[in-house]
């Protein structure tokens, strides 16, 4: 049967394709030069050369290198070009990494949880994006939204929410350690049975790779751990009033794209 999406779901997934589209369009290549400009340049051939425009022409570039050649490429041989910047440290063969200034992810996962209102384990599923400031390498704060499933079936609960985010990389290779860590809400998104039911404080930590490229964009891979509170209210039962407290505890693997 067909996953139900309910308004606030909607709204949350949402922002989540907005978020990654109002990127895309700015981080488009930036293919004017000026002259004393620091750029890279990827030819055709796979090579990457790193110097300072000298002199430019609609046919051709001239760049003085790092070791004060001079080196002139035609245009035609340019399969694309990027200004270097304080925001981002070059790596070998071209890479790009962040090291301070706007940032960001959004990333995808894949797991099982528990609950501790019923012990039979179910898959989850869950997006989540979030955007903030690189203070180091290995430190960003930001926030950001989510949206998790427990179950895929009609019966399926969603949790979208807000949480604070700090994450970061570890040194300067093409393939780097990396964390995130996050804090806040999620309210409960269930079935018409389970209006009284309410969301609570929700919390993820994952470790993994972080893998650098050309287009000042770099892939994360992780494993971790989500943890989410949810309450159950029946205090105005006429039966048996009471308010119950339960814990979603899940495992996942994630992939996702860092800006």
């Amino acid at each position: 049967m067909p996953i139900r999406i309910s308004n606030m779901s909607l709204r949350i997934l949402t922002t989540l394709a907005l978020l990654l589209a109002a990127y895309t369009i700015t981080a488009q290549d930036r293919t004017w030069l000026a002259v004393d400009d620091e750029v890279l340049l990827y030819l055709r051939d796979g090579s990457v050369l790193v110097g300072t425009v000298t002199d430019h022409t609609p046919e051709e570039v001239t760049l003085r290198l790092d070791g004060g050649d001079r080196v002139t490429i035609l245009r035609g041989h340019i399969k694309k070009m990027r200004r270097q910047s304080d925001e981002y440290t070059i790596l070998d063969g071209g890479r790009w990494a962040r090291k301070q200034g706007f940032s960001g992810q959004v990333s995808a996962l894949l797991g099982g949880s528990r609950s501790s209102y019923s012990a039979d384990p179910q898959p989850t599923i869950g997006v989540d994006a979030v955007v903030g400031h690189q203070l180091r390498p290995w430190l960003a704060v930001g926030g950001g939204i989510t949206y998790y499933l427990h179950g895929v079936d009609y019966d399926a609960v969603a949790f979208p929410g807000v949480q604070a985010a700090v994450w970061g990389r570890m040194g300067e290779r093409s393939i780097m350690p990396y964390y995130r860590v996050q804090a806040g809400y999620s309210w409960f998104d269930g079935t018409e049975w389970q209006e009284n039911y309410r969301g609570g404080l929700s919390g993820k930590a994952e470790m993994g790779i972080f893998l650098p490229t050309r287009s000042r964009l770099g892939w994360t891979l992780s494993v971790g751990y989500l943890h989410q509170q949810y309450v159950r209210d029946e205090s105005d039962s006429p039966w048996s009033p009471y308010v119950d407290t339960y814990r979603l505890h899940r495992l996942f693997g994630s992939v996702g794209i860092a800006f």
